[in-house]
């Protein structure tokens, strides 16, 4: 993917996402209706910062976030790293918080935890398609 395409395909799911805010449908509904409560971050730029404060400040338990390169912040202190995927917690999803590697994210995933694995721009992407039921407002 190129730089082109990885910035067009955030802004549009940023777009998408700040749109379902913006009518009070959140991510963390989404979640909790199909009870994912305990949640693994995979990604740590802009989409993994802003999904961790959401899932956090609506009552989810977010087990760890990995990245390859990202540091810790206020937002989220300990970034566990790619190598240490054999010694996470398990947990009930997994959301991979980039538009870019999706493919090789979830493969490395998919060896070492069973949990069940979506990107962001499904989850949003999925969020929109549920548009017309019920969600709480914000």
């Amino acid at each position: 993917m190129t730089d082109e395409e990885k910035y067009r395909r955030s802004m549009l799911c940023f777009d998408k996402w700040m749109n379902n805010i913006e009518n009070g449908r959140l991510i963390s509904d989404y979640l909790a209706e199909r009870s994912y409560n305990n949640v693994g971050v995979y990604g740590y730029a802009m989409f993994g910062k802003h999904l961790i404060r959401e899932l956090i400040s609506n009552g989810h338990k977010v087990s760890w976030v990995m990245d390859q390169v990202a540091f810790g912040d206020e937002a989220w202190q300990d970034i566990m790293r790619p190598n240490m995927v054999e010694k996470v917690p398990e947990v009930d999803l997994i959301v991979i918080a980039s538009v870019a590697f999706v493919e090789e994210i979830e493969a490395l995933l998919t060896n070492s935890i069973s949990a069940e694995i979506i990107s962001i721009e499904e989850i949003v992407d999925s969020v929109v398609a549920m548009g017309g039921q019920y969600w709480k407002k914000i």
